[in-house]
């Protein structure tokens, strides 16, 4: 618990110290890490147990984050190809390649 623990020792700064990785979005290892020191130095079986929980819903926060971010970016570039797609350029690309010239037009009508 070295680096990220806060003042003082036991369970209680476990527990923050599970609290400010996961505000901090550390890497799921930094979770194990701390989980490994608490088992070292003898952290007793209640507070070790409630460590391994609250490390456990942390990975259920970071995998939510995770879901989150994949389905937002998804968002993105559906928003992204919708705005492609409905562009006044991209139709006017599209009736300017047209091969047929428009009824009615100068081109399609023959005088004699």
């Amino acid at each position: 618990m070295t680096g990220d623990r806060a003042d003082g020792a036991g369970g209680a700064d476990a527990l923050l110290t599970v609290l400010e990785l996961l505000a901090r979005q550390a890497p799921p290892a930094r979770f194990d890490d701390l989980l490994d020191e608490a088992r070292r130095t003898g952290l007793a079986d209640g507070e070790l147990h409630r460590l391994e929980r609250a490390v456990e819903l942390a990975g259920e926060v970071h995998a939510a984050r995770a879901r989150e971010a994949r389905h937002e970016d998804g968002l993105a570039a559906l928003t992204d190809t919708a705005r492609d797609l409905t562009s006044p350029t991209t139709s006017t690309a599209c009736s300017a390649s047209s091969p047929a010239a428009p009824a009615g037009s100068s081109a399609s009508t023959s005088r004699t």
